[in-house]
């Protein structure tokens, strides 16, 4: 690779013209000002610099060696030039001077997609932003397996995720960002065997998911620790013949379609019918004793839960079963 010097520049001593070898006579001295030697800006013998001429109605650019014969340019290589890029026909007293050429500088260039033929050396950090749409950034392999950051973003409608991953052994080891289901993760990003995460779904739920520690086999306990998270839906309600609510969450409405039959409608319904409830409630008697009553599930559906209340007597060796509306009933949804 080329060298570069600063304030070098000098004048050919005799006329080169085309030949490979430039004669070097003193430093230059333009409008009063005085450059330096290529010596004095630190070329030693031996090395390859990037030079330019200027000549009379002639320029040219290229590469050729210092030498402290002379001292001169050897192995003259025109890149460019006003000879078609070949060597101009250069005379004594043209000027020339240390200039970089394109081909010297570095050129930043970032794949949007590494592959394993431009993969990371070990324990470097990586940062890859794409700004292409519809597409994603993607970190295939690591040299050496070690530590690496990668930074994606996507633009898509359908996104492939974005976020930081903090990687270890060529796999997610930390993640803290969003995922295809739009989904905020902190923690693994894979679904394989012993990753821990914490999730925040769009819905709001705090999930933990996967092994979190607890699936220790020389104590017995076995299984993961599956969800953590708030209730879907949940209201408290006087059941009696005008319903009246007093404080809910994600409950439009409650109606009463009969004594004790009550349906509780979802504004937002739920992804399946596969959801928990719990349900406790009491009534009052006309002596103004509190009564325990118990639920009948009558259906079960994503958009709402209807069931019955029911209040039991004993009476010796039977149990009497009443449908009952109640003052004070509370629903709790988890999923």
């Amino acid at each position: 690779m080329a060298n570069l010097l600063n304030l070098a520049i000098m004048t050919v001593s005799s006329a080169p013209g085309t030949g490979a070898t430039i004669g070097l006579s003193a430093a230059a001295t333009i409008n009063g000002t005085l450059f330096l030697t290529f010596a004095q800006a630190g070329a030693v013998n031996g090395t390859v610099l990037d030079y330019s001429i200027l000549d009379t109605g002639a320029s040219e650019i290229g590469t050729a060696t210092y030498s402290t014969t002379g001292p001169s340019l050897t192995g003259r290589t025109p890149t460019n030039s006003t000879n078609s890029n070949a060597a101009i026909n250069a005379s004594a007293g043209a000027l020339i001077y240390i200039s970089p050429r394109t081909q010297t500088l570095p050129k930043l260039d970032i794949p949007n997609t590494f592959t394993s033929t431009n993969s990371f050396p070990s324990g470097a950090i990586n940062v890859a932003v794409n700004s292409n749409l519809g597409s994603g950034v993607t970190l295939k392999s690591l040299v050496g397996g070690g530590p690496a950051l990668a930074i994606s973003t996507s633009d898509s409608p359908t996104p492939s995720g974005a976020g930081i991953s903090y990687l270890r052994n060529a796999a997610y080891a930390v993640h803290a960002g969003l995922d295809v289901n739009n989904s905020w993760l902190i923690g693994g990003w894979s679904d394989g065997a012993g990753v821990s995460r914490f999730e925040v779904t769009p819905a709001g739920d705090g999930l933990f998911t996967r092994s979190l520690g607890v699936g220790v086999a020389a104590s017995g306990v076995s299984g993961d620790v599956k969800a953590i998270t708030t209730a879907k839906a949940w209201v408290r309600f006087n059941g009696n013949a005008g319903i009246t609510t007093s404080s809910s969450f994600n409950v439009s409405s409650v109606t009463r379609t009969s004594t004790g039959i009550y349906v509780v409608n979802f504004t937002t319904a739920m992804a399946d019918t596969a959801y928990m409830f719990q349900i406790s409630m009491s009534s009052v008697d006309s002596a103004g004793t509190r009564n325990g009553c118990t639920s009948q599930t009558y259906t079960i559906a994503t958009t709402s839960l209807t069931f019955q209340s029911v209040s039991e007597t004993a009476n010796g060796s039977s149990i009497s079963v009443v449908a009952t509306d109640n003052s004070f009933v509370n629903v709790a949804i988890f999923r």
